[in-house]
């Protein structure tokens, strides 16, 4: 009999997408205000958490496998297999600021930012001293009340840097979601894990 499989995914529309990627057109409903549910088919059970938890239940083994935005990954490197690229989750890592036209190169830039990390070698690469300060809310307050000079975050449809008068000055790169899997457990379930991917592979194909 295989092992049930545990898969952490991001509450949120991110969630949502994760779920129909691995369950398509199930009975089971979304809802990710429920923390735990298992398919109908009694094979896979799913924890919903904060996007940025996924890779900790991953990471520790709780979860044998788990959704993130690969720009959570790039911040956090944890020590997971990165499985698969996924057809969904697509945003950019930008800079922007309240003035149009390239970034400054000048040093003591202030910036404000959920990737520290990111943001330290991106900056670094540049060899540009800046002032960092990490913000867990809407980052894009930040330059509107003198905060900081810039803000360097995640858009997808860049909606609301429009609509508060902020402009990218510079990009990074692109994220998507990736599918990864705590190392050990992909080890010891190899087939188990195998054997799902394929079948959710193939029904996409049918689709």
């Amino acid at each position: 009999m295989s092992k049930k499989l545990i898969i952490a995914l991001p509450k949120g529309r991110l969630g949502k997408e994760s779920f129909a990627w691995f369950e398509g057109k199930a009975a089971l409903p979304f809802d990710d205000r429920r923390l735990r549910a298992v398919n109908a088919a009694n094979t896979l059970e799913y924890l919903w958490v904060k996007p940025s938890d996924v890779i900790h239940y991953v990471e520790a083994g709780v979860a044998d496998l788990g959704i993130v935005g690969e720009d959570i990954l790039d911040e956090s490197t944890p020590d997971v297999y990165r499985l698969k690229h996924l057809p969904f989750g697509y945003c950019r890592l930008v800079i922007a600021g309240k003035k149009a036209g390239p970034l400054s190169d000048k040093d003591g830039l202030k910036v404000a930012t959920k990737y520290p990390r990111t943001a330290e070698r991106y900056f670094k690469a540049r060899r540009q001293k800046v002032t960092l300060m990490t913000l867990q809310g809407s980052v894009e307050l930040a330059p509107l009340v003198g905060l900081a000079d810039v803000i360097l975050d995640i858009v997808e449809t860049g909606s609301t840097l429009q609509a508060n008068a902020l402009y990218v000055q510079e990009e990074l790169g692109a994220s998507q979601a990736i599918l990864i899997a705590n190392k050990a457990q992909y080890r010891w379930s190899y087939d188990t894990i195998t054997q799902l991917l394929k079948g959710v592979e193939s029904a996409h194909e049918m689709v």
